[in-house]
């Protein structure tokens, strides 16, 4: 990858089918909404009309990937489950650890996992920030949606992250983001024809 900016399309039916045949999400979809209503894990609007958007957008940067499989894979400041429960879905990774540090939207993830049968060594939540998360596992994928990318973020990923794997960040990095030791591509995307540009950017440890 060379650090550039590609623009691409965004196909939701169509990526849905390709990464979801089985029907899975739907499960999901519906156990979210009732969480929502404990918990604000997703806006109104979301819940009520784009969760198949949100989770398309979720599955986009792995079109752009293209690796079968991950053995290792962290989701940073989780929310409600979004990118990585319907990453998880896919069966493309092996283990999952969920960051999030606030407690009702950890607790809601737990339920979520325990829901999907997905709660065993292969889906974990932690409730803690990603800066204090103490691990010394290296991962080979690491995703990030909706936290702010700060240089200590980053430094913290190339730590943790194998020579090889990847760091998909939903949004553009900031300017005085240092890109040494990655190479990076930023592709920008929309949901429809009059709909703002969207952006995702994919670090490929070197």
């Amino acid at each position: 990858m060379s650090d550039s900016l590609v623009s691409l399309e965004l196909i939701r039916l169509e990526l849905l089918e390709q990464f979801d045949p089985e029907g899975r999400l739907a499960a999901y979809f519906d156990i979210l909404r009732v969480e929502n209503q404990k918990v604000n894990l997703v806006s109104r609007e979301t819940i009520d009309t784009g969760l198949e958007t949100l989770a398309a957008e979720s599955l986009l940067p792995f079109q752009q990937i293209q690796q079968a499989e991950f053995d290792s894979y962290l989701d940073i400041g989780s929310g409600g489950g979004f990118p990585a429960i319907p990453l998880v879905l896919t069966g493309k990774v092996r283990q999952t650890a969920l960051v999030e540090r606030t407690i009702k939207k950890s607790l809601a993830l737990d339920r979520i996992i325990k829901a999907l049968d997905l709660d065993n060594d292969r889906c974990v939540a932690h409730q803690t920030d990603f800066e204090q998360l103490a691990t010394d596992s290296a991962c080979d994928l690491i995703t990030m949606r909706l936290v702010r990318l700060t240089p200590k973020i980053l430094r913290k990923v190339k730590k943790i992250l194998r020579p090889g794997g990847f760091f998909v960040y939903y949004s553009a990095p900031p300017k005085d983001i240092s890109k040494d030791g990655f190479s990076i591509v930023t592709y920008c995307y929309k949901n429809s024809k009059d709909s703002p540009g969207k952006y995702f950017t994919i670090f490929q440890k070197n």
